[in-house]
């Protein structure tokens, strides 16, 4: 310090500022500035302006799977719900003859499929192998548990040579229709011939 200044004891100690910190300020007042300058957002000639904006908050499963084609079934729930009827006594005819093997039977394809449990020992029947109870929830009791076993089956539908299913465990598990339909067809078109 010169000698001739005379500070307080204070100042005498205080860091001198750096220059990232002098043009941080700067900048900072340049915005503030700036933002002064500007006009009023949302007003013009001193009146407040409203728009309306639609924002869809919700959407379906294929719109944020970003598929957008429809299918057989899209078409079927649409203009012939009265075949439905048709196309789920033959899936249940070719899954029953299957589960037949373990004593099981499908009456009803909305909820017994649902804990993915039927979709993986099916699985294990028509690719001929046993499928270890510990890669699975034999009795599943919560949604994730039950997540879990439809995933399983999927993938293991994917190692027998089929694509991934179009429809979300998730979806198989909240009781959607469509989606177990989906996935018993992918079934049913590659193992019809199976005894």
């Amino acid at each position: 310090m010169p000698a001739g200044s005379k500070t307080g004891p204070p100042l005498a100690k205080a860091k001198p500022i750096s220059a990232s910190v002098i043009t941080y300020l700067r900048r900072r007042k340049t915005l503030r500035e700036r933002e002064l300058l500007q006009p009023e957002r949302g007003k013009r000639e001193g009146l407040l302006q409203t728009t309306h904006v639609t924002e869809e908050l919700t959407t379906t499963t294929e719109m944020m799977m970003g598929r957008f084609e429809r299918d057989a079934f899209d078409t079927l729930f649409d203009h012939a719900p009265d075949k439905l009827s048709v196309v789920k006594k033959s899936l249940i005819t070719f899954v029953n003859k299957h589960l037949n093997k373990l004593n099981l039977e499908v009456t009803e394809l909305e909820t017994q499929f649902a804990d993915g449990v039927y979709l993986v020992l099916l699985m294990g029947l028509l690719e001929d192998y046993f499928v270890p109870l510990h890669n699975f929830y034999l009795t599943p009791e919560s949604f994730d548990q039950k997540v879990h076993n439809v995933s399983f089956a999927f993938e293991l539908m994917q190692d027998g040579g089929l694509k991934k299913p179009k429809a979300r465990p998730e979806d198989v598990v909240n009781l959607d229709l469509k989606s177990t339909l989906r996935v018993l067809y992918n079934l049913f078109t590659k193992y019809k011939n199976v005894e």
